[in-house]
């Protein structure tokens, strides 16, 4: 057995771990009971990925439709960030020396579905709280600022990110706990927890795409809120009845253990500085790899912001601060956007299944180079066809100038999904690089090489979330088609400079594939 784990390629095994925990694996069943037990205490991680799967669909074209400039639409994403770097760390050091009968992790995992519960609601009743504090009477299909439904939705989507945070970070140590010793294998809680979360990111997609909710429930539209916002009230509403079922299976089912006051480790408390330590002596692989996993991550975000509004304004011909016309249009393109961003996460889960494979056969940098590449092209698309739809091209003459032309709308679908190939890549592949950067240089490499890419990560979506709306406004009539324009450039920057690093190091084989 050692024999065959030393044939392996320390790069091979570093992608595995990355990306083994998110494929399912059917394990032997000799104890269905213990795995039955494991799969429902991870099912509260379904409903903490639905609220994020809402959360990237709607929060740019709602806050925009409340009356949220374009260009402050993306500073609401900066919560994401920021919840973490500042809540991760934190929560996690603290679930790790809790001393309650509860258990370590339970705790904190109820308060976060708590959070999350008052956020969704927050959320959904935005309008109607707003309409309290004083918001003007809306006519139903007319665009209207209301500054106090704003305020709320600003609100509830940044305490939705830090209760995200919360009850994320600590489910997954949970189920890494209880998979300590089992005999599925370490990795089965992971495995299921990402599982449960495949399935929440879907619903939440779903949730949002369809326009379905005020004509199941019409006690969901209120003089205050309109369709838009009934059916968004009515999503954040299930998101609450989910996170309630499957708290209540993961308090009933995740068999923790509470520790001993006498077994906590106090010897080391962590500090916000601490992750920022690791740039100061970062190897010259290291830093190769930090500035290429910045570009990447720098490149794609804009679109991860702004992908539904872009679906809505450029394809669909929308304005969320338009005519009666132009809003039905802006609502009915991000419900089709919600639906592209559902085929991106089913491009990214398949392409994950076969990133050790293509590794293994191109190279880890290769398959990063090409990555980037595929960016590249994808973005100068999303641009070429966002200045056609605006200036009203049509290769379908039948159509007339305001309704999206179908061939643009599968071409934007196309985009949606094929990103999904190269969100997986860039998500996977630099952190995959970075263990195997610890385990070749050893010695204090390993804790600056994850914690660098880890902020390589983090800082390129903080600058993202700060000037794409900016620089949107700066540069255009209020779209996204400069930002888009400038993540192409970006991607090209990152895929040749990839190429160049590459070919500097041209002698050094698969096993010793460093930047």
């Amino acid at each position: 057995m050692e024999g065959d784990r030393g044939d392996q390629k320390p790069l091979e095994l570093a992608i595995k771990r990355i990306v083994s925990a998110k494929l399912l694996v059917k394990p032997r069943d000799n104890n269905g009971g213990s795995l039955l037990r494991l799969f429902l205490a991870s099912s509260v991680s379904g409903a903490i990925h639905y609220g994020w799967g809402m959360q990237i669909s709607i929060l740019t074209p709602y806050a925009q439709l409340l009356g949220v400039p374009h260009m402050f639409a993306s500073l609401i994403c900066s919560s994401g960030p920021l919840a973490g770097v500042l809540v991760n760390p934190t929560l996690n050091y603290h679930s790790d020396r809790c001393t309650m009968r509860m258990g370590r992790r339970r705790p904190f995992i109820l308060v976060g579905c708590l959070l999350l519960s008052i956020s969704a609601m927050v959320i959904g009743y935005s309008p109607d709280i707003g309409h309290y504090l004083g918001d003007p009477k809306i006519k139903c299909g007319v665009f209207s600022v209301r500054k106090g439904a704003s305020a709320m939705v600003i609100f509830g989507f940044w305490l939705l990110d830090f209760a995200n945070n919360t009850a994320r970070g600590v489910t997954r140590a949970m189920m890494d706990d209880l998979s300590v010793g089992n005999k599925y294998g370490p990795q089965i809680g992971y495995v299921l927890f990402c599982f449960w979360g495949s399935i929440g990111v879907t619903l939440g997609l779903a949730a949002g795409a369809t326009g379905k909710w005020p004509g199941w429930f019409p006690w969901l539209k209120t003089e205050a809120c309109c369709h838009v916002c009934a059916n968004i009230k009515g999503s954040c509403i299930a998101s609450v009845v989910y996170i309630v079922i499957t708290m209540a299976l993961t308090m009933a089912f995740a068999d923790e253990q509470p520790i001993e006051k006498k077994d906590v480790d106090t010897s080391h408390v962590q500090s916000f500085s601490n992750p920022f330590k690791c740039l100061k002596n970062m190897s010259p692989s290291t830093t190769q790899l930090f500035i290429l996993t910045g570009l990447s991550w720098l490149a794609l975000y804009p679109f991860f912001i702004y992908n539904t509004d872009w679906m809505g304004r450029e394809i669909y011909h929308g304005n969320p601060r338009g005519s009666r016309e132009e809003l039905h249009m802006y609502t009915n393109g991000f419900r089709q956007g919600c639906i592209g961003l559902i085929l991106s996460v089913i491009a990214r889960t398949v392409t994950t299944a076969f990133i050790p494979k293509l590794c293994h056969k191109l190279t880890a940098r290769t398959v990063w180079a090409l990555s980037n590449f595929l960016m590249c092209l994808l973005m100068l698309t999303a641009v070429i066809i966002s200045v056609l739809s605006s200036n009203g091209y049509r290769p379908s003459s039948r159509h007339s100038r305001t309704e999206p032309d179908p061939t643009l709308v599968a071409i934007a679908l196309g985009i949606f999904a094929l990103l999904g190939i190269s969100g997986s890549i860039t998500q996977c592949v630099p952190m995959a690089l970075a263990f195997h950067i610890a385990a070749t240089e050893g010695g204090d490499s390993q804790g600056n090489a994850v914690g660098a890419i880890s902020i390589a990560i983090v800082m390129p979506q903080v600058l993202a979330v700060l000037t794409t709306g900016p620089i949107d406004n700066a540069c255009g009539d209020g779209g996204n088609t400069p930002g888009f324009a400038l993540s192409a450039a970006l991607a090209f920057l990152s895929w040749f400079l990839g190429l160049l690093l590459l070919s500097r190091k041209s002698d050094i084989s698969y096993s010793m594939p460093l930047l």
